[in-house]
């Protein structure tokens, strides 16, 4: 048979992903939080006789898309004029205690509920470091670059510096 069937199908599978992959990145560009994905390649044929078949060392010469990996980059930081939408520069997450336990986000658009807590954009609690809710008193909310969010005299640690 001859191998240019098999760099042709390995290409199209591949470059199929790829595109998928772009899409979905794409799609979710202005997504708060989103963490795109990345493709990496690997051999079609694996294992100890692999490279002893005229097919195995065929299609591996050519290889195939092997999937995605989430892309952990810092992503674009930018300013909304909520004092509630937080930012992590660099590595970390935020915290939030859901219906389905506890989850870590980067999505930092918070806003205080009804009842003084501080909450993601689906209502769900976002928690300190000690896994505690964060409670707000009415009034005016600061968050400095340390992470300690300010209400009058309150105040409570997000994440450690």
């Amino acid at each position: 048979m001859d191998s240019g069937y098999y760099a042709a199908m390995t290409g199209l599978v591949a470059r199929t992903q790829a595109l998928d992959t772009a899409a979905a990145n794409l799609a979710n560009a202005q997504t708060p939080g989103y963490r795109a994905e990345r493709e990496y390649f690997r051999s079609v044929l694996l294992g100890p006789d692999a490279q002893d078949s005229q097919l195995g060392r065929t299609v591996n010469n050519f290889g195939l898309l092997g999937g995605d990996r989430l892309d952990m980059g810092q992503g674009a930081i930018t300013a909304t004029g909520n004092p509630l939408d937080l930012a992590i520069a660099g590595e970390g997450f935020f915290q939030v205690q859901t219906a389905n336990g506890l989850r870590y986000t980067r999505d930092g658009a918070f806003h205080r509920s009804p009842t003084g807590q501080l909450v993601t954009q689906a209502g769900e609690a976002v928690l300190t470091l000690t896994g505690q809710t964060i409670q707000l008193p009415p009034g005016d909310v600061t968050v400095g670059a340390d992470g300690v969010v300010s209400v009058a005299a309150a105040w409570c640690r997000l994440w450690e510096s």
